[in-house]
């Protein structure tokens, strides 16, 4: 009729205070001598068991409502980030600290929810900020998950931009004195199709003077142009499917060249497997949602930055939940249990 008092990690009995063995302060099974638990122990590790065997799906409730969960954190956070964006945008001088501060804020959130959560954790998410190195360390990991995920972006934007640029120059450059020198002359075959075709040689003449002013592009120019403009739909599924790895390994690792090394990322990707699927699926969506609704809030004179700001602190905590979510239930395989 005694409560028992553990049960054994190996066979599962549980034994009563008068029949476990002791070593020490370990509890010992008496039967296989393998160390026994507390009861609560035992029934804790099992919820833990149940709760990471359970579908992502069945947790979305708990993500969509993680942001509320502490409703006066929520609203405090919002309205730092909001009045740091808003004075980024209106002030001629320290815009760049505004800006430091409120994606600082918004990344020192979402890092603490996947690292909170990860562990179990889902009733808050209030991160400890007791100086500028608080905020200055998610900036930074946040800026090393930007790279991975949209570094090849905006590097495809760059060279389309700069080939753009060199056309241009070389069009405005053959535009101002348009000659046969700069724009070439007539080939040979051209002319003969116009002479089949019946023109007479006035006729050929000014088509030889249109002709003479068109000025010829720089073929590096087109051919970079054509080449970025190639690269950039799988530099987008590269951000796009990248993304959501990106920002678990910065919070896990808390490292910023750890968190640019790809070949980690896409190595806990297969490790997660399908799990890392489903949550990319609904951080997408979350991801759209938050970025039209932060548009639309965000046209809104004078204030617009402000209400975008409960919009995205809302979205960067959903993700901190969904993606510590994510990692919990794949904890044991990733080594982070």
């Amino acid at each position: 009729g005694k409560r028992s008092e553990g049960v054994c990690t190996e066979c599962g009995k549980g034994w009563c205070p008068d029949c476990v063995k002791r070593q020490g302060t370990a509890a010992i099974c008496p039967d296989c001598d393998a160390l026994s638990v507390s009861t609560a122990e035992r029934e804790e590790a099992e919820r833990v068991a149940r709760q990471r065997r359970r579908p992502l799906r069945e947790e979305l409730g708990i993500v969509l409502t993680y942001p509320l969960r502490d409703p006066m954190a929520y609203v405090m956070m919002a309205v730092v980030v909001g009045l740091f964006s808003t004075a980024a945008r209106v002030a001629a001088f320290g815009a760049f600290f505004g800006v430091l501060f409120s994606q600082g804020l918004l990344y020192a959130y979402s890092f603490t929810a996947i690292n909170r959560v990860s562990s179990g954790n889902t009733t808050n998410f209030m991160p400890e900020i007791s100086d500028i190195t608080d905020i200055i360390n998610p900036v930074r990991l946040g800026v090393a998950a930007m790279i991975i995920s949209s570094g090849p972006v905006f590097l495809v934007l760059l060279m389309l931009g700069v080939s753009s640029i060199f056309a241009l120059g070389s069009v405005m450059g053959g535009a101002e004195e348009p000659s046969y020198e700069t724009a070439g002359e007539m080939p040979a075959e051209v002319r003969q199709m116009l002479l089949d075709q019946g023109l007479s040689d006035e006729e050929i003449a000014e088509f030889e003077e249109d002709y003479a002013a068109v000025p010829e592009v720089s073929a590096p120019a087109v051919g970079g142009a054509i080449g970025a403009l190639i690269a950039l739909p799988f530099a987008l599924l590269w951000k796009l499917l990248y993304s959501p790895i990106a920002l678990i390994a910065a919070a896990i690792s808390r490292s910023f060249f750890a968190t640019l090394n790809p070949v980690t990322g896409i190595d806990a990707i297969r490790t997660m497997g399908s799990i890392y699927w489903e949550a990319w699926v609904v951080y997408t969506v979350i991801a759209v949602v938050a970025a039209i609704g932060a548009t639309i809030l965000g046209a809104v004179p004078l204030v617009g930055a402000f209400l975008a700001a409960f919009v995205q602190s809302y979205a960067f905590l959903s993700f901190g939940c969904l993606l510590g979510f994510a990692v919990y239930k794949k904890a044991e395989e990733l080594g982070v249990d």
